[in-house]
């Protein structure tokens, strides 16, 4: 095999560089155009292009606008609070009656508590009045006899 000189063999790489880097301009520009292109062109550039209409609106209406924004967000805001408000009564009004009949139970539970005791007291009296009839018995046979 025989080598080839050293400048020779360190050239062959720069001209393949070169080559190379040819191709990719050529393709480059032969890809892009230099025309305008209607796709990209921003609105109303092309032949055939309007002129933009606009709407002229007074003041007065816009005012009119606002006012009636303005007035809905106020009644919307006004249903809210009455709902808040009627919200706010029924808990209060459940309160009160939780309450009210938290206090039928205390007296309900006192009153049976009370009728309770009497029952007693007069089971006990019953029972007292027996024992003495029993005894008024027994000294009157005791009399006799």
């Amino acid at each position: 095999m025989a080598r080839e000189p050293k400048s020779a063999k360190g050239a062959l790489p720069w001209v393949y560089s070169l080559l190379l880097h040819g191709i990719v301009l050529v393709l480059l520009f032969a890809g892009v155009g230099f025309g305008v292109n209607v796709i990209n062109a921003p609105p109303g550039t092309g032949e055939d292009a309007q002129p933009i209409k606009a709407t002229v609106v007074s003041q007065d209406l816009i005012n009119q606008q606002l006012e009636k924004i303005k007035a809905a967000e106020a009644r919307k805001k006004a249903a809210q609070e009455a709902a808040a408000r009627e919200r706010q009564q029924k808990i209060e009004a459940a309160r009160k009656a939780r309450e009210e009949e938290q206090q039928r139970l205390a007296e309900l539970k006192q009153q049976r508590e009370a009728e309770q005791k009497a029952a007693a007291q007069a089971a006990a009296e019953r029972k007292r009045k027996a024992a003495e009839a029993e005894q008024r018995l027994a000294e009157l046979k005791a009399k006799r006899e």
